[in-house]
Protein backbone atom coordinates (compact mmCIF):
# COMPACT_ATOMS: atom_id res chain seq x y z
CA UNK A 1 0.00 0.00 0.00
CA UNK A 2 2.81 2.64 0.47
CA UNK A 3 4.68 1.45 -2.35
CA UNK A 4 1.07 2.15 -4.41
CA UNK A 5 0.62 6.07 -2.61
CA UNK A 6 4.25 6.66 -3.51
CA UNK A 7 4.12 5.91 -6.60
CA UNK A 8 0.94 8.08 -6.81
CA UNK A 9 2.99 11.36 -5.66
CA UNK A 10 6.05 10.60 -7.96
CA UNK A 11 3.38 10.16 -11.22
CA UNK A 12 1.77 13.42 -9.57
CA UNK A 13 5.00 15.05 -9.18
CA UNK A 14 6.18 14.30 -13.05
CA UNK A 15 2.67 15.18 -14.12
CA UNK A 16 2.78 18.63 -12.33
CA UNK A 17 6.99 19.12 -13.55
CA UNK A 18 5.35 18.16 -17.32
CA UNK A 19 2.75 20.85 -16.90
CA UNK A 20 4.85 23.79 -15.76
CA UNK A 21 7.62 23.22 -18.44
CA UNK A 22 4.38 23.30 -21.53
CA UNK A 23 3.24 27.08 -19.98
CA UNK A 24 7.04 27.64 -19.74
CA UNK A 25 7.73 27.03 -23.28
CA UNK A 26 3.94 28.53 -23.89
CA UNK A 27 5.09 31.53 -22.71
CA UNK A 28 7.85 32.07 -24.25
CA UNK A 29 6.40 31.53 -27.98
CA UNK A 30 3.79 34.53 -27.20
CA UNK A 31 6.67 36.31 -26.33
CA UNK A 32 8.58 36.06 -29.32
CA UNK A 33 5.08 36.24 -31.68
CA UNK A 34 4.36 39.41 -29.58
CA UNK A 35 8.19 40.47 -30.86
CA UNK A 36 7.70 39.56 -34.09
CA UNK A 37 4.43 41.66 -34.11
CA UNK A 38 6.32 44.64 -32.92
CA UNK A 39 8.93 44.37 -35.49
CA UNK A 40 6.57 43.93 -38.33
CA UNK A 41 5.28 47.25 -37.15
CA UNK A 42 8.32 49.07 -36.26
CA UNK A 43 11.07 47.75 -38.62
CA UNK A 44 13.56 49.93 -36.88
CA UNK A 45 13.73 47.97 -33.87
CA UNK A 46 15.10 45.35 -36.29
CA UNK A 47 17.96 47.86 -36.55
CA UNK A 48 17.59 48.94 -33.04
CA UNK A 49 18.48 44.93 -31.80
CA UNK A 50 21.14 44.66 -34.14
CA UNK A 51 23.16 47.66 -32.26
CA UNK A 52 22.48 46.28 -29.41
CA UNK A 53 23.75 42.61 -30.23
CA UNK A 54 27.15 44.53 -31.76
CA UNK A 55 27.22 46.68 -28.74
CA UNK A 56 27.42 43.44 -26.58
CA UNK A 57 29.31 41.34 -28.68
CA UNK A 58 33.46 40.90 -28.12
CA UNK A 59 35.97 39.54 -30.18
CA UNK A 60 33.58 39.06 -33.38
CA UNK A 61 33.66 41.24 -36.62
CA UNK A 62 30.20 42.70 -38.07
CA UNK A 63 29.85 43.40 -41.85
CA UNK A 64 27.38 46.19 -42.16
CA UNK A 65 25.58 47.45 -45.48
CA UNK A 66 24.30 50.96 -44.64
CA UNK A 67 22.21 50.96 -47.85
CA UNK A 68 20.56 47.78 -46.58
CA UNK A 69 16.58 48.32 -46.57
CA UNK A 70 13.73 46.27 -45.21
CA UNK A 71 11.18 45.54 -48.43
CA UNK A 72 8.12 44.22 -47.89
CA UNK A 73 7.66 40.59 -49.79
CA UNK A 74 4.03 39.78 -51.06
CA UNK A 75 3.02 36.56 -52.31
CA UNK A 76 1.00 36.06 -55.77
CA UNK A 77 -2.11 34.24 -55.69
Amino acid sequence: MKKVFTDAIKVRKEALNSLEKARGEMATLRSLANAAKMMEKNPELVKLRLIQTIESSQGNTFILDTNYQVKEVSGEK
